[in-house]
């Protein structure tokens, strides 16, 4: 599994209104507003996470490498993940 980490100016609303976002659920992370999506159309085992922070949103991403057994479904990780790296923006 891979891990990615970004920051954007982009909101919450933008990112999880974006037509190529396949919108996974929109409920918050830590008590911030947030959604978790897979980008439409992709085949990659990935999921994407993206958490309102002071200056915009951070983004999370967790991918599964391409035929790794019993690799973990990313999206069935990713809002364990946000949470705790969202914990970090209270610090």
């Amino acid at each position: 599994m891979s891990l990615n980490i970004t920051t954007s100016t982009e909101s919450v609303a933008d990112v999880g209104g974006d037509k190529d976002h396949e919108v996974l659920d929109s409920g918050p992370i830590n008590g911030r507003p947030a959604v978790v999506y897979r980008v439409a159309g992709t085949t990659l085992p990935a999921c994407d996470a993206v958490v309102e922070a002071p200056d915009g949103t951070f983004g999370v991403t967790l991918t599964a490498a391409p035929g790794a057994a019993h690799a973990p479904d990313p999206c069935g990780e990713i809002r364990e993940t946000a949470t705790v790296l969202a914990g970090a923006l209270d610090e």
